[in-house]
Formats: structure tokens, C-alpha cells, sequence
């Protein structure tokens, strides 16, 4: 695995999805705690490996889109979701985890740069469209009256770039979107998801609490 370094105040979510359980052996030896996975099926094979070897306090993070039928796995198998990109599977999620007696913790999904093929709630130019402001706020209000799910703040995929420094717009607009709206919903999550293994760094200066990190520690994925 390759160094990386962050400060301590950030949490490193290992993205192993599409790489073998060694990765996640490499990634528990390391000291990562917090592991993501986008596929249902690839991450509860992984889950019931780490069990058997006893690596009770991982920390799961589903940081793919959740689709509405798979809602009741989800629930079982994460500790947190980074995706939640509306408030239909919001309340989904909420009403499968209250059989579980267990509290998940959320995120909610935007999309910042407008692009088609992402999911999230859509803030593209939210400063120039009050609207889009307005309905986010009726959503977050929404989803933080469900009593098993905890919303620990924003995550933005931002755009695939070869230069990090194209991404800063976004990250900077992020980090203003998410003081915005703490300073209008009292006790909305401090969590800021942003940034991944082509852009981390520009994330931590604009104000990343999390990054998400797969071919950076891991190498380049077979697949890709």
C-alpha cells in the first residue's frame, strides 16, 4: 500500500470495491478503519470475510447510489451511507434499519457540477437559484425528522480531472454550500465527503472532513 498522508481530523475511507479482500487485509494492517464498497453483493462477501477474521470495528460505508430494492440490504450490511440522494430512499433506509434496533449514519448525496451521468440532489449554480437552495432545505428538514438515520452532513463526487485544480471551484463551493446551511438548520452535520484519489489534496485545503481513497492507496484497478 502507498503511504498517504492527512491530517488526523480527517477520516480516510479505503474505497476496496472491484480489488480483492487483500485489499482490505492491507488496509485493516494499515489502520484504516473506515472501508467503502459500491456493490451490494461484492461488499457482503467482504463483510462476512472480515468477520471471520475477527476485524470487528471496520467501519462499512456504502458510497454507491442505493437503489430503492436494495434498501433492506443496505441497511443491514453498512454503518454509514454516503449516498443518500433523495428523501425516498431516506425513508427507506429508516424504516428498514428500525427492525435492526441500530442507527445509521447518512449522508447526503448533491451534485454540484451538473453532470447527467452523477446522482444527487441537484445544487448546480445553487448560489444563482434559490430555489434549488430552498427544496434542498425542505428535503434535509424532512430527513432529519427520521428517527434511526443520522445526518452527518454533505458528499459530492466531483468531476473525473487529470488536474485537481479544476476541481477547487467545486470543493470551494461545497465547503460555502455546507456553512450555508448549518447556519440556517441548527444541528445539521458538520461531515464534508469530498475528494477522491486524483483530487484529495485540493479537497483537505478547501475543508474535506473525509476522502475517499481506492487507487491511491491500492494501485490501479484491473478494471479500469
Amino acid at each position: 500500500m502507498k503511504i498517504i498522508h492527512v491530517p488526523n481530523s480527517v477520516t480516510v475511507v479505503a474505497v476496496t470495491k472491484t480489488f480483492p479482500f487483500y485489499a482490505v487485509e492491507k488496509a485493516y494492517a494499515s489502520g484504516f478503519r473506515h472501508i467503502g464498497e459500491n456493490r451490494v453483493e461484492e461488499a457482503k462477501e467482504k463483510i462476512e470475510e472480515a468477520r471471520k477474521k475477527n476485524f470487528h470495528d471496520i467501519v462499512w460505508h456504502m458510497i454507491g447510489h442505493v437503489q430503492s430494492r436494495k434498501a433492506k440490504e443496505v441497511a443491514v450490511l453498512f454503518d454509514w451511507v454516503d449516498s443518500v440522494d433523495c428523501v425516498a430512499i431516506a425513508r427507506l433506509l429508516d424504516k428498514e434499519v428500525e427492525f435492526h434496533h441500530k442507527k445509521l449514519h447518512v449522508l447526503l448525496e448533491v451534485n454540484l457540477a451538473g453532470e447527467k451521468t452523477k446522482y444527487g440532489f441537484d445544487l448546480f449554480d445553487w448560489e444563482k437559484y434559490p430555489d434549488k437552495l430552498k427544496y434542498f432545505h425542505l428535503s434535509i428538514n424532512e430527513s432529519m425528522k427520521l428517527k434511526h438515520i443520522v445526518i452527518e452532513g454533505l458528499m459530492m463526487m466531483a468531476p473525473y480531472v487529470t488536474n485537481p485544480e479544476e476541481n477547487r471551484p467545486y470543493f470551494r463551493s461545497m465547503k460555502k454550500l455546507s456553512e450555508t446551511i448549518r447556519a440556517q438548520i441548527p444541528g445539521f452535520g458538520k461531515q464534508l465527503s469530498m475528494g477522491t484519489s486524483c483530487d484529495y489534496a485540493v479537497a483537505l485545503e478547501e475543508g474535506a472532513t473525509q476522502v475517499r481513497l481506492g487507487e491511491a492507496l491500492f494501485g490501479k484497478r484491473n478494471n479500469q
